[in-house]
């Protein structure tokens, strides 16, 4: 799960996503009760996918959500089996924490914490 200050990266100019985000909500009726499905979702869809939204800017995460990707080709092709495969080489997902926890490392390191 992103947390705020998190990005997703497009390292391949030729294409775009668009993201849809979800949060979680958790009905207040279903926290002491086992009155849900097993395996049930408790998320809910922040309304903000958009096929008018496409880019390949770097895109991010403004909270703390769980999210689905929908990636394409900005020429208008189809992706193919051979794009799929290197979706890695496409995209990527850097994490705030991640580099947070390395500067704070340095920092303590520097100061011989």
């Amino acid at each position: 799960m992103p947390k705020k200050g998190d990005r997703l990266v497009v390292k391949d100019p030729a294409f775009g996503l668009s993201i849809a985000t979800f949060g979680c909500n958790i009905p207040e009726e279903y926290m002491y009760t086992y009155m849900y499905q097993e395996e049930q979702n408790w998320s809910s869809y922040s309304g903000d996918f958009s096929w008018e939204a496409f880019s390949n800017e770097e895109y991010v995460f403004d909270k703390d959500c769980w999210f689905r990707i929908c990636l394409k080709k900005l020429d208008g092709s189809r992706c193919n089996p051979e794009d799929a495969a290197r979706v890695s080489d496409i995209l990527t997902f850097r994490s705030f924490l991640t580099r947070r926890s390395l500067t704070d490392r340095y920092i303590f390191y520097r100061r011989g914490i």
